[in-house]
């Protein structure tokens, strides 16, 4: 149980150190044009994405040899959901998008109620496939699954944001500010950001 906690524990700071290294490099990836722009983003972008070398913890992830380890890994625990997380994430690093889609889809049958399955499969969606209306149903379901979710508000307020829905961000982010109590250290994250939308 213990590495178990320590394996999530590891991912999230991954994916939210992760997010805000990648946040402001984003790419369009797949069939969106290369002159796409992203309300708030520099305009030379970067073909950084959230989950690079430059991640802390991002490089055990990274390379062939690493992911096949964790499909592996995945694939000998079917009904270990952290398993599947780390393939997901494996899958991800090294840009095999549809394999990440399917790890975390085998973690969310495996967990229903963890929210923070469907929001990293939100970032797969927006961040890896840009598939923006995929990405906001499951950042959706985040926060339907757990309110007091706050990097799932964070999430689907920064996702409005970089598609230039400025009042939606707004909306949301006080919707969880409402939501995420005060004494959750993801709270105060969410208002310094909630506070930076103009």
């Amino acid at each position: 149980m213990g590495k178990w906690k320590w394996s999530l524990g590891a991912l999230i700071v991954v994916l939210a150190l992760g997010l805000v290294w990648g946040f402001y490099g984003r790419q369009p990836q797949g069939n969106a044009p290369a002159t796409q722009k992203t309300p708030g983003v520099s305009a030379g972008g970067s073909s950084q994405h959230p989950y690079t070398i430059a991640s802390p913890g991002a490089e055990k992830y990274a390379g062939d040899t690493a992911w096949k380890n964790y499909v592996k890994k995945a694939e000998g625990n079917p009904k270990d959901a952290a398993a599947q997380v780390d393939a997901a994430v494996a899958s991800f690093v090294n840009k095999k998008y549809t394999d990440a889609v399917t790890y975390y889809k085998k973690a969310i049958a495996l967990d229903p109620k963890n929210a923070q399955y469907p929001a990293y499969l939100g970032n797969v969606y927006f961040w890896g496939l840009n598939n923006p209306a995929l990405a906001e149903s499951y950042y959706r379901k985040a926060v339907q699954l757990d309110p007091t979710y706050g990097d799932g508000w964070f999430l689907l307020g920064r996702f409005y944001v970089a598609e230039g829905k400025k009042s939606e961000a707004k909306s949301v982010l006080s919707e969880g500010l409402k939501k995420v109590p005060k004494s959750s250290p993801q709270y105060a994250r969410l208002e310094a950001y909630a506070k930076t939308i103009k």
